[in-house]
């Protein structure tokens, strides 16, 4: 007998073996999950979608108009621009972002540099700081990338 049909034979007649299969795959699937999660994080953390950068061109009581500018360095697909207000702890607060110099068409970016236009962020009641992310389509993966960090204590850039 050739030894591949010994070996399939003593494999596949003992149902330990087959249950211990199951088992070793199942403890596998979400260390194996878990790991292709990790991974992904450190890539997009390593290679962001973009760098972005802000400037304060207004604050009134509880809003503030920003611009924001960058560079897009990954080919993703865009899908939203959303904003949090920093509170003098440090902590997020949910903040709304609209733009203003024209309606946001959704449209995803080349590769290199661009203008995102005029940003209105509100409310900042009592808030230090305005952070912008982007969320970008990479394949199958939603990539979350924090685009800009604005200090509102440093007042209005001229």
């Amino acid at each position: 007998m050739m030894p591949y049909a010994t070996l399939k034979r003593m494999t596949f007649n003992m149902p330990f073996t087959i249950i211990a299969g199951i088992a070793i795959g199942g403890l596998l699937v979400p260390i194996a999950t878990s790991f292709t999660e990790w991974a992904a994080e450190r890539y997009d953390s390593a290679f962001p979608v973009v760098a972005m950068t802000g400037t304060l061109l207004s604050i009134g009581d509880n809003e503030a108009v920003i611009t924001l500018q960058g560079r897009k360095l990954r080919k993703c697909a865009y899908l939203r621009t959303h904003a949090y207000a920093l509170d003098a702890d440090g902590d997020m607060h949910d903040a709304y972002i609209t733009r203003i110099d024209m309606p946001e068409t959704g449209t995803t970016r080349p590769i290199g540099d661009f203008q995102s236009g005029i940003w209105r962020v509100w409310p900042l009641p009592n808030s230090r700081g305005i952070v912008v992310y982007m969320n970008h389509l990479c394949g199958a993966r939603v990539v979350v990338t924090r685009g800009t960090d604005i200090d509102l204590t440093r007042g209005v850039v001229k």
